[in-house]
Formats: C-alpha cells, sequence, structure tokens
C-alpha cells in the first residue's frame, strides 16, 4: 500500500480515494481529534472503524510510509486505539519504530495500548524532531535500548516502558514527562543537550546525566522516583525527587535542593 499526503487530505492506496487530514478546528471542543487513526483486529476494530489495520509486524512498514508522509504534509497526531501492535527492527542496529518530525502518536491509554518488538539491537521507538509519544505501554522485550531520541522538542509522556533504557543523545527542549520506566534513563554524550525536563517519572534504575563536567545541559530533575541520581555537566536542577541511593553531583553549578530518601 503506498502513502502520499497533503496538508488538507491524507490518501491511502492510488490516492484516488482521499482520508480527510481531520484538524483540531474542526472538532467540537473536548473531543480527540487525529490526521488518522490505526486499529487492531485482535482488538475487534475493523477496517470500517479505522484507516490502517496493524495486526502484525508485517503492517509495521505500512504505518512508518504512512508516518512519513504524513510528517512530509507538516505533521499530525496519529491515534492508536487500544489494542498490541507489532514493530520490529531488521538487521543490527535497527530501528523498530522511528517516529518522524512532527508526529504525536498518541495511545488510549498505557493501561490498553501496547507496541510490543522482540529486542531489537538498535532503539525500538525512535522520536525525531518534535515528535510526542503518549499514552503507550512500549514493550522491547528485552533490548538495551527501548526508546532514543534525537533532536529537539521531542516528548515522551504517561507511557510505560517495560524494559530498557531511555536514552538522548542530541537535542533541546526535549520533555520526559510521568512515565513509569522498568530501567534507568541515560544521557551520556558530549553534545549540549539543553533545557532537558525529566519530571514526575518512577525509574526502577538511575537517572544518569553523564558527560564532560563542561557541558551545559540546564536539566530540571523534578519530582521523580529513581534508584539513584548521578549529574554531571553544569546548570542542572535536581529538586524534590526520591531515591534509594541519593543524588551525586561531580558537575559544576548545579542546584541539588530538596530530594528525600524511601
Amino acid at each position: 500500500m503506498a502513502f502520499s499526503a497533503n496538508k488538507t487530505n491524507f490518501f491511502i492506496g492510488t490516492g484516488t480515494t482521499p482520508i480527510p487530514y481531520v484538524t483540531e478546528l474542526s472538532q467540537p471542543k473536548g473531543k480527540r481529534f487525529a490526521s488518522f487513526v490505526i486499529g487492531n483486529t485482535a482488538a475487534g476494530h475493523t477496517a470500517d472503524d479505522v484507516d490502517i489495520l496493524w495486526d502484525s509486524a508485517a503492517d509495521a512498514p505500512t504505518v512508518r510510509q504512512a508516518l512519513s508522509a504524513l510528517s512530509a504534509s507538516g505533521g499530525g497526531k496519529v491515534l492508536l486505539l487500544e489494542g498490541e501492535y507489532e514493530a520490529i527492527g531488521v538487521g543490527t542496529g535497527a530501528v523498530g519504530l522511528a517516529i518522524p518530525p512532527n508526529i504525536t502518536l498518541e495511545g488510549m491509554d498505557a493501561n490498553s495500548t501496547r507496541i510490543s518488538g522482540l529486542g531489537n539491537v538498535g532503539p525500538f521507538i525512535f522520536p525525531h524532531g518534535g515528535a510526542v509519544i503518549k499514552n503507550l505501554t512500549i514493550d522491547n522485550r528485552g533490548s538495551s535500548w527501548s526508546v532514543l531520541t534525537s533532536g529537539n522538542n521531542n516528548t515522551v509522556e504517561n507511557c510505560v516502558v517495560t524494559s530498557g533504557t531511555v536514552e538522548m543523545n542530541i537535542g533541546t527542549g526535549n520533555r520526559i514527562l510521568n512515565n513509569r520506566i522498568t530501567g534507568s534513563f541515560r544521557i551520556s554524550t558530549t553534545n549540549n543537550i539543553t533545557d532537558l525536563i525529566i519530571s514526575g517519572n518512577i525509574f526502577t534504575g538511575a537517572i544518569n546525566i553523564l558527560s564532560p563536567s563542561s557541558n551545559r545541559h540546564r536539566t530540571n530533575i523534578t519530582g521523580n522516583i529513581a534508584s539513584s541520581i548521578i549529574v554531571q555537566g553544569q546548570g542542572n536542577v535536581v529538586v524534590g525527587n526520591t531515591t534509594v541511593n541519593g543524588v551525586t553531583d561531580s558537575g559544576s553549578n548545579n542546584t541539588i535542593v530538596g530530594n528525600g530518601g524511601i
């Protein structure tokens, strides 16, 4: 199935039958809006209910095409209805599902909407600039990386990450908000990563801001629960977190205030 898109219509197949590109302004207040909707036959959805059926890993390339086409048209929201969706990368270092710029991938809620992989070597979910991942369970079943963000203004919010590391390698203005993560968060790069907010998350592992002390991060780490917090770099704020093993500050000009133990 081929995809193309523009700012008024989203086309599936040959482009002869357009699916309207639904905007927030066209919807009554308080209603969800989406550029297109994805469902799953096992969860009871049919082709009449949704724009794309994602029933197995074999359907993942079609989903990737759709996301890319929507991003090229300027971006939008993709709503995943309740169900389990498989995305398996191919080859060493393969990405399970890359989220292109300015795409919001939103589930109904993390309890009912799950994206699963089979232990990809590379990052399972890879959001690029301006991407939002929200209300999902992300289950990569043993990969060392589950989410790797790259670029500016990405958000991972209200998700459950069942294994692996959430990692950031470059960018500014990224947000990690109100997630439950079986694993750690890590910055381990010589790149300057600035104005990052890590807030309201529960980690079974550590929050690691690891880089040369000359790097300026301006990371705000507030209201999280983690095994420990390790801070290098400069200009970070670590306030109101709860840890098992405390906060280690080996950088400079960092603010460490009001953190407690479990």
